[in-house]
Order: structure tokens, then C-alpha cells, then sequence
């Protein structure tokens, strides 16, 4: 999962880090005390968003760390078909047959 950190960046606003990687901000909302989530990592080449508004910026860090990890751990789970071949030369195929 890693180490998440919030800096307030701003009044109203903090900046959340996982292992020192910035994932986005969470935002106070004044009007209705809610918080909002701005990512700022991009699932399948486009912007993440996410419409849930918070309570605390605690659970609205959370939710966008978790987010982070999913989005990530799929990264890692999609295989690059060409990544797990090896080598092989022809010649390797006709010095095998009897």
C-alpha cells in the first residue's frame, strides 16, 4: 500500500503523497463543509474523477489513495505479451530433430 502522507497546502486544501508520489489534493468545499477529491493520475490515459464529496479530507485522502492502488495494482496485473518471451533462434529448432 505504501506510506501516505497529507500536506495542507492551502486553507481549505491538502496535497496527499503516497511513498512521496503526489496523487492529487483534496479540496474544502465552504458552502456545504464537504471535501472533493482532484486526482491527479490518469487511468487508461484519461483523468481520473471522482464525483463523492467527504466529510473530513481524511476519508476523501483515503478514497483517492485507494483509487490509486487499484489503478496501479491493474497496471501491474495487465501482461505485456511481447515482455515474457524469449530468444530463440531457428537453428535451435533443426538441431533437436532426429
Amino acid at each position: 500500500m505504501g506510506t501516505i502522507s497529507f500536506k495542507k497546502t492551502d486553507q481549505g486544501e491538502e496535497s496527499i503523497f503516497v511513498d512521496d508520489v503526489y496523487i492529487g489534493s483534496v479540496i474544502l468545499d465552504l458552502w456545504n463543509s464537504k471535501w472533493s477529491c482532484k486526482p491527479a493520475f490518469k487511468q487508461y490515459g484519461k483523468n481520473v474523477e471522482v464525483k463523492e464529496k467527504f466529510y473530513s479530507s481524511y476519508k476523501a485522502g483515503k478514497t483517492m489513495v485507494d483509487l490509486y492502488n487499484k489503478i496501479q495494482s491493474r497496471k501491474k496485473k495487465a501482461v505485456d505479451p511481447f515482455d515474457s518471451t524469449e530468444e530463440f533462434f531457428i537453428k535451435d529448432f533443426f538441431d533437436n530433430i532426429d
